[in-house]
């Protein structure tokens, strides 16, 4: 599978985006960090409800709920997709493993870069937000899916739940649909 990192600027963040094909729904990965190795897990959101989808069970928030499985760009039933192409909405996924965050990756198939807060919620309910950037047109638009990769540090409790806010409209164009979302910790 080839990857293809590019960078690109939102509210004066430098924001990683990674270009990818498929990949597998669950990995432990060991890790060399520390004194002591330890085992990293990524893994694929188990659950998902949003504050509206396009339809049910295509473009529903359930979409989201797996390994990247949108063939190529463009308006997939494959994706979540909020009802309104001009609103701002919230896809809320769950985790079946609680961990300690390092990363969380948005997969993107359709009209990216209206992301704009990504937030943890720990198992005691604390919400922490770990990303928050203006929606921004990716000009020229990057290969296909895009990933935004949100690195966490400084939060020590375990967490199964991210919420992602995707705020359509600044930018005139139809909804950012999501196909996947990874946590890694």
């Amino acid at each position: 599978m080839k990857i293809t990192r590019f960078w690109y600027v939102a509210a004066g963040l430098i924001v990683a985006a990674v270009a990818a094909g498929p990949a597998s729904s669950v990995a432990a990965v060991p890790s060399q960090q520390g004194p002591a190795k330890k085992v990293i897990i990524a893994q694929w959101a188990s659950s998902a409800k949003a504050t509206s989808q396009y339809s049910s069970p295509l473009w529903a928030a359930r979409q989201a709920t797996h390994a990247p499985n949108t063939e190529g760009c463009g308006d997939r039933p494959t994706a979540w997709a909020s009802k309104d192409r001009a609103g701002i909405d919230t896809l809320t996924v769950g985790f079946k493993t609680p961990v300690v965050p390092q990363l969380v990756k948005v997969y993107q198939t359709y009209n990216p870069g209206q992301v704009t807060i990504v937030q943890v919620v720990d198992v005691k309910g604390r919400t922490h937000n770990v990303y928050a950037a203006a929606p921004v047109a990716l000009v020229p638009p990057p290969p296909c899916p895009v990933v935004l990769e949100v690195p966490i540090s400084g939060i020590t409790a375990k967490v199964k739940t991210v919420r992602i806010t995707v705020d359509q409209s600044v930018l005139g164009v139809y909804q950012d649909e999501i196909d996947a979302v990874q946590l890694v910790g």
